[in-house]
């Protein structure tokens, strides 16, 4: 990936640890109480479930078959594929909160007069709420990434036996040819899969933190750097996409085309050449805001590597 990119992927996994704001926005809350439902209201809903179930098998069995067996493997395939931008969004939010709240306390003001300034302060919060949350040691995204490698295997499966077959030596040069040109196609498809959920949860991990960074200078309370955060990263992501799709999905066809470039050598370079879109076209954005973050807050991508020596903030 781009410079910028990994510098501050890095740096989010290398937090200033010694930093007070970082202590206080990672550290643990107690726990709210869970609410339990009494023996009563567990009974009302248990019958009230086994009259619905009755019902909809008696009447619906077609829809409810849909709906249990179609509708979960949709709702997951859409979660493991939309996991990243959830992801960006979250952060956004949380990040540019965090840091309008120690604002309206009067806490980021004192603590920006640290040797880097408000971007240490912002810095600090910024990881802080993500290891409080456990981003980079959570089980959620190991179970996403485990969904995932699950419904790559299984494509991989079923492009391996969808396969033309090639019979024993009699076979013409042209079917074996076929052949080789579909196994290369397959594991080039599932690879640029797995390539875009890569960079896709990367770059929106990185995007939504620089969101959160940013919003809260132009923001009045929590609130309005709430929904300043979540407009800011929707506008962005909508953006992105329409930019990967007019490139990758309409300009660059045409232009293989213009070349001469047709049949196998189109399939194989159209999938590069998208994900390279996709990832040019999210690395200038996360550029770009980094350039609004060093312009706004004077922190530079060189200040990472000074913040992050050691797992500590040098101040």
């Amino acid at each position: 990936m781009g410079v910028v990119t990994l510098q501050v992927w890095y740096a989010l996994k290398r937090p200033p640890i010694h930093h007070p704001l970082f202590r206080r926005a990672s550290k643990q809350r107690p726990p709210v109480p869970s609410k339990s439902l009494s023996l009563l209201q567990r009974g009302a809903l248990s019958v009230l479930f086994a009259a619905l179930a009755y019902v909809g098998l008696r009447y619906f069995s077609q829809l409810v078959f849909i709906i249990v067996f179609f509708v979960p493997i949709g709702i997951a395939g859409i979660y493991m594929t939309i996991h990243g931008t959830l992801a960006g969004f979250y952060w956004a939010i949380r990040v540019s909160s965090a840091i309008a709240r120690e604002r309206e306390r009067g806490t980021f003001e004192l603590l920006s007069t640290s040797p880097y300034g408000p971007f240490s302060a912002s810095w600090a919060i910024c990881t802080g709420c993500q290891y409080y949350d456990q981003t980079f040691n959570g089980q959620g995204a190991q179970r996403v990434w485990f969904s995932r490698i699950f419904f790559l295997t299984l494509l991989l499966l079923t492009g391996l036996l969808s396969l033309p077959e090639a019979h024993g030596m009699g076979v013409p040069n042209n079917t074996s040819a076929n052949f080789l040109e579909s196994l290369v196609n397959v594991l080039e498809l599932v690879s640029v899969l797995a390539l875009a959920f890569h960079i896709d949860d990367i770059h929106s991990t990185v995007i939504g933190s620089l969101v959160g960074l940013i919003v809260p200078l132009f923001a009045r309370n929590r609130l309005d750097a709430r929904i300043g955060a979540f407009v800011g990263f929707l506008v962005l992501q909508i953006t992105a996409y329409l930019f990967i799709w007019l490139i990758g999905f309409a300009l660059i066809p045409e232009l293989n085309a213009n070349l001469a470039i047709t049949g196998a050598a189109a399939a194989l370079a159209l999938p590069c050449e998208q994900l390279l879109v996709f990832f040019a076209v999210r690395e200038g954005i996360a550029r770009l805001l980094w350039s609004i973050n060093s312009l706004l807050l004077d922190g530079d991508v060189s200040d990472l590597r000074l913040l992050t020596k050691g797992g500590r903030l040098i101040c």
